[in-house]
């Protein structure tokens, strides 16, 4: 271990001891090594040992002398217990402990490190603290093994990184399938970021939430699918749909299903909306989209005329009221859907005395009827009429409506 440092033996020629010129004392209670120490014998070695260009070489007698040194501390010495050519080192039970310790780490990193650049730099500073353990026992002279702790480090550490990520994957694609065809792509990533507060495994949680649901379906459908070749009906169905998919896209509308002619769209899911002024903001949205709805059926029945294609009027129903949000099916089907009174409301004022028309509408061609609740949180942001209380199929006591003209000039 070369503990004894440079220079640190005495060192007398032959000549000298047969001359007596060596004290008296020089080798009493000590052990002599005997050897060459000529250059021309080349019986010199490279060690670990500092050394300049006016140093002398160290001699295989010297060499050797190191080793009777630590031979002699060893045994002298309490506490040290020798392996190979070192002071002390740990037992072979330390060695795996301190393995499984590493190997434990690296995989509480590989789960917790989910940046790229943190990962990258937390395996940086494992290995920087293996070896500058390793290196600070080494100065004291216990040899600490560092290769199979950083092995086990890098290993599990890329290990749990691997699964985390298959795992993700996996359950990535469980929440985009489910809610890929609901929401914008924007909102799913939103969805897929906020995971853990509303999916439970691969199936989301069912919540009771406010929202606001609205329906939306087409007058005069019946005759145009009676009239129009299945080629050319479902071209120009898909014609209507697209566009009215964009239009809910763009106020964040989720669409929860297309019932033939018919659009089922929830403002307020899958994130809850715990504030009054959340779910003021999900009826707004709602009544602006069916407004848009309404110019964009407009401008489609412009193109339709030109092209020599049916046209069609649209009814729109939208309440806002409590409901439940979460997974609906069986084992091999699911579906991410709301149920509750508030839907029911909302598809009976779609359907509700088709009679009432917009008065600013000359052509009928949209009508939008909102409820009480609705109404109450947009407050004066829209124009309405009142239509007044009334019953509608489901419900025993009447309820009050009010009709949004689309000219909210």
């Amino acid at each position: 271990d070369y503990r004894a440092g440079v220079g640190a033996f005495a060192r007398y020629t032959v000549a000298e001891v047969m001359d007596g010129k060596t004290p008296p004392d020089a080798f009493a209670g000590k052990a002599v090594v005997i050897g060459v120490g000529s250059e021309s014998v080349k019986d010199f070695f490279l060690t670990p040992l500092e050394r300049s260009a006016s140093a002398q070489p160290l001699y295989g007698a010297e060499l050797h002398a190191h080793l009777v040194a630590q031979f002699l501390r060893l045994a002298t010495q309490p506490g040290q217990r020798p392996i190979g050519s070192f002071g002390g080192s740990f037992s072979g039970g330390w060695e795996m402990a301190m393995l499984l310790l590493w190997c434990a780490v690296g995989t509480c990193a590989g789960f917790t490190l989910r940046s790229p650049v943190v990962f990258a730099a937390g395996l940086i500073v494992g290995l920087g603290a293996i070896g500058g353990f390793a290196f600070l026992n080494l100065r004291e002279f216990i040899w600490l093994p560092s290769v199979a702790p950083a092995t086990g480090w890098l290993v599990s550490a890329f290990a749990s990184t691997s699964y985390v990520s298959y795992r993700e994957n996996k359950d990535r694609q469980a929440v985009m399938g489910l809610f890929a065809r609901h929401v914008s792509r924007d909102v799913a990533q939103e969805l897929w970021r906020q995971r853990d507060s509303f999916m439970d495994g691969n199936v989301p949680k069912s919540q009771r939430v406010v929202a606001t649901v609205l329906f939306s379906d087409l007058k005069g459908f019946t005759s145009v699918s009676e009239n129009a070749e299945p080629e050319q009906l479902m071209e120009w169905l898909n014609n209507y749909m697209d566009a009215m998919t964009e239009v809910i896209g763009r106020y964040g509308g989720v669409i929860d299903k297309f019932i033939g002619d018919a659009i089922m769209v929830v403002f307020g899911i899958p994130r809850g909306r715990l504030t009054e002024a959340e779910q003021a903001a999900d009826a707004e949205a709602a009544v602006t989209c069916a407004l848009a709805m309404s110019a964009r059926l407009q401008a489609l029945n412009a193109e339709w005329r030109a092209a020599n294609k049916p046209e069609v009027g649209m009814r729109i129903g939208i309440h806002t009221g409590p409901l439940v949000a979460g997974a609906l099916g069986g084992k091999e089907r699911i579906d991410y859907t709301v149920i509750g009174d508030t839907v029911n409301t909302a598809s009976r004022f779609e359907s509700y005395d088709k009679s009432v028309v917009d008065p600013g509408d000359p052509e009928a061609v949209s009508r939008i009827i909102i409820g009480a609740t609705t109404k109450k949180l947009i407050g004066g942001r829209f124009k309405t009429t009142e239509v007044g209380a009334v019953t509608v199929k489901g419900k025993q006591e009447p309820l009050t409506i009010y009709l949004v003209p689309l000219k909210q000039d």
